[in-house]
């Protein structure tokens, strides 16, 4: 389809961000052996919970980032971005893992001089790698990739993840009992958070580790950044199914459900951080937040039926051309409005079957008494086998003769005015074969 179709192959893609997805994947499976044999907590959560989220994380972001650089233009202004993107993971993972080994807090600390170099270098690398996300996201909001579901797709997505990217700026703000411990001189060497209405290291939820008693900043941060993954998937999954699903044949059709479910993605996002913001648990959300959730989603329905409602699927595919408005495709011609395409009948300027009894371009038989190849009889008194007499009389194509010499049944000539055998001439025009 049209949005596969404009894929590069992989060995274009950017080698640079393949690499950090290279070297991040095996950390998955580490990461899942430290969270079985080593069973040190940290903040409230296994130790080798946040290396195994962040792999994950940067495998499907590097690998989204590399294969969207592949579709713009080979610049440096593209490519030097995308490197520093690729840098940025790569130095941030690194601090993570480093910290990990260490035994202590990779974000927000600064209770060490070597914690708080640390934590500078991550916080920087965060900060640039969102100002290189902006860089690529102009060039890539500006071209199309592939057809128009699959564009929409990848440029509302980029937005939409650059949007989560800036919450982590949320979280690095000291808490108003983080500056009154400072004024007070019992700093405890962490500065921001990513709870909000309670205290990191509570009760968390099992593999996300989200707050399950208050507000966590963590989710919209999540929920933005993979709108990059999550809304070319469903572009990708609505071209697969519009071979089957004939009110989705339509790329038009296809490229609105996209923009609705962008728009969906976008508020969903926008509630995820409001929810946050208010000290409310993902799974304990008041009335306010449930009635709002129930909007949204009625807004979306709604904009899905409207769309599909008012679709135009398009016709089956012609093997050479565009469907026929009225049945199967003619593999070798414009489609016959009065029934199937003839596989042997080139088609006329017009598309229209001969009238009857009127000879085709090559002699074939038309579909009511038209003249049949080579004189062969046709089914209401076409020409027959060796001339024979057709009773209407119609003229032979190439006027020659008839073999048995027999009269003309209704006056066709024969050439020169030749005799008829009763003795009388023919009255003019072509012979009678």
């Amino acid at each position: 389809m049209r949005e596969r179709s404009a894929w590069p192959g992989p060995e274009g893609w950017h080698r640079p961000l393949l690499m950090v997805a290279a070297v991040a994947a095996p950390f998955v499976a580490i990461s899942l052996a430290g969270l079985a044999l080593d069973g040190r907590v940290l903040v409230g959560a296994p130790i080798w919970g946040k290396p195994f989220k962040f792999a994950v994380s940067i495998v499907l972001y590097a690998v989204t980032w590399s294969w969207l650089v592949s579709c713009l233009p080979r610049r440096r202004l593209v490519r030097w971005p995308a490197t520093v993107i690729a840098a940025a993971l790569a130095i941030e993972y690194a601090i993570i893992v480093t910290q990990v080994i260490r035994g202590r807090q990779s974000h927000f600390n600064v209770a060490t001089p070597l914690d708080g170099v640390l934590w500078g270098v991550m916080g920087t690398s965060i900060t640039v790698l969102w100002l290189a996300n902006i860089a690529v996201a102009l060039f890539l909001i500006r071209r199309r990739v592939g057809g128009g579901p699959l564009t929409w797709a990848v440029r509302t997505g980029a937005a939409i993840s650059l949007f989560g990217i800036g919450m982590a700026f949320l979280m690095t703000r000291p808490t108003d009992g983080q500056r009154a411990a400072m004024r007070d001189g019992g700093f405890g060497g962490i500065i921001g958070r990513h709870s909000v209405g309670v205290a990191d290291g509570g009760p968390i939820m099992p593999v996300t580790g989200w707050s399950t008693t208050g507000g966590d900043l963590r989710i919209a941060h999540f929920v933005g950044i993979h709108a990059l993954q999550a809304l070319p998937l469903l572009a990708v999954l609505l071209a697969a199914l519009a071979g089957r699903v004939r009110l989705l044949s339509g790329e038009r059709v296809r490229t609105r459900l996209v923009l609705v479910a962008a728009a969906g993605y976008a508020a969903f996002t926008g509630l995820t951080l409001w929810q946050a913001l208010r000290g409310q648990p993902l799974l304990r959300p008041d009335g306010l937040t449930l009635a709002v959730a129930g909007v949204l989603a009625a807004l979306v329905l709604a904009g899905t039926a409207a769309v599909l409602a008012t679709a135009r699927p398009d016709g089956p595919a012609r093997p050479d051309g565009p469907a026929r408005p009225d049945g199967p495709a003619r593999p070798d011609g414009p489609a016959r409005p009065d029934g199937p395409a003839r596989p042997d009948d080139p088609a006329r300027p017009d598309g229209v079957a001969p009238p009857d009894g009127a000879a085709r371009p090559d002699g074939a038989a038309g579909p009511e008494g038209a003249a049949g190849p080579e004189g062969a009889a046709g089914p209401e008194g076409a020409a027959g086998p060796e001339g024979a007499a057709r009773p209407e009389g119609v003229a032979r194509p190439e006027g020659v003769a008839r073999s048995d010499g027999a009269a003309c049944p209704d006056g066709p000539a024969r050439p020169g005015g030749a005799a008829r055998p009763d003795g009388s001439a023919c009255p003019g025009g072509p012979v009678a074969r």
